[in-house]
């Protein structure tokens, strides 16, 4: 992985640490290409939380309605029928592509890429730390990519809270039943559940 470089309102010196810790002989293609303006940056940095904005907006209004009329299993249904395509669409108006990825996965397909991992563990941290958990812009070969935390909502229980206490032994067998080596379970209100993921193609 090339070495990037990291842009957000707060310095993430934790990030900046692990990025030290890379092999010295592998040499970033940023040296070869003008780093972002601050203009840039901060651009990127409101056109990613947008977008996030509306892709959240847009799958919780769904997802409420799906929990209303069909309670977990029609809002599971929904979500591994309809999510992606949705979010691609999103993605596709705004010329960018978009993922939700986490380090205990539901769905396969959001399993994060070395960057989106170490990005989590560096969220897990600051929370951990109790910091406050802000979106960054990295720029790294020669891609400029958003990246902001996903924290769990109390009405995320449901489907990612603890068995027997939040979701019911019937609507687990469901959930298994889609996604048999389902990991995101046990989580409680205010944990990381994953973190949005952006690359701009312009």
């Amino acid at each position: 992985m090339k070495k990037p470089i990291i842009f957000s309102f707060i310095l993430l010196s934790g990030m900046l640490l692990s990025c030290e810790n890379t092999s010295n002989n592998t040499q970033s293609k940023e040296s070869d290409t003008p780093s972002l303006s601050q203009q840039e940056k901060e651009m990127y940095l409101t056109k990613g939380k947008t977008i996030a904005k509306e892709t959240f907006i847009t799958l919780s209004s769904n997802l409420k309605t799906k929990m209303k009329s069909g309670g977990v299993q029609e809002a599971v249904a929904y979500c591994n029928m309809a999510a992606y395509p949705l979010t691609d669409s999103i993605a596709k108006a705004n010329n960018a592509t978009l993922k939700r990825v986490s380090d205990k996965l539901r769905n396969p397909m959001n399993k994060p890429d070395e960057l989106e991992k170490g990005m989590i563990e560096e969220y897990q941290k600051m929370l951990a730390a109790n910091e406050k958990l802000k979106p960054v812009v990295i720029e790294v070969d020669g891609e400029t990519r958003f990246m902001a935390p996903i924290l769990l909502k109390p009405a995320c229980l449901n489907c990612h809270g603890t068995p027997e206490k939040h979701i019911s032994e019937s609507d687990l067998a469901f959930i298994r039943d889609i996604y048999p080596n389902d990991e995101a379970i046990n989580f409680a209100t205010g944990d990381l559940r994953g973190i949005w993921s952006i690359t701009f193609m312009e």
